[in-house]
């Protein structure tokens, strides 16, 4: 089977692509009211096809609502994320892709990379200088970052910030500030 995967990975068969189902219900759809719902879940379930259900009409009315507003209405409905979001992940999910994250003095800005990649490659995803002159990259997970008043140097401080190497493979959510040379 590898070997015929490797046959076809030139070409861009849709048949290959990966799939995921997204189910736009209205608040009044549960399991029991949707038509032919357990003959689709079977289907997919067969094919190894994931799906996410999104609430379209609440989503929007989510969307509408100040965040302090937003909270209160999602813990009423037991949304512990919004549908949009749950989305996303799937799909990053689906798609074998990952975000790290680079913050300067005036902004916080997250890229794609694919899981498993390296730092030298997370470098290339900012600038191809990046990843050409690459020494070595200043590694925080996000959580560290955040409860560390979102300041590299306090991470430095608190001894979580970590000097990683060009083969360092990248994790989902790392907050990363690359040094270089060119």
């Amino acid at each position: 089977m590898n070997s015929q995967m490797n046959t076809l990975s030139g070409f861009a068969f849709l048949t290959l692509k990966p799939e995921l189902v997204v189910l736009n219900l209205d608040d009044t759809q549960t399991n029991e009211n949707i038509p032919e719902l357990s003959g689709l879940m079977s289907e997919m379930s067969k094919k190894r096809i994931k799906s996410v259900r999104v609430y379209g009409a609440t989503e929007m009315e989510l969307e509408q609502l100040d965040p302090e507003e937003r909270i209160e209405f999602m813990n009423d409905l037991a949304i512990t994320e919004p549908g949009r979001e749950r989305l996303i992940h799937e799909a990053y999910k689906l798609l074998g892709l990952i975000s790290f994250f680079t913050s300067g003095s005036d902004e916080v800005r997250a890229w794609t990379l694919r899981e498993g990649a390296n730092a030298v490659e997370a470098a290339g995803a900012i600038h191809s200088d990046l990843a050409r002159g690459f020494i070595r990259a200043q590694v925080v997970a996000y959580d560290d970052f955040i409860s560390n008043g979102a300041s590299m140097s306090a991470c430095r401080d608190k001894g979580v910030l970590r000097l990683e190497g060009k083969e360092y493979i990248v994790k989902d959510g790392d907050m990363i500030e690359i040094r270089f040379n060119v």
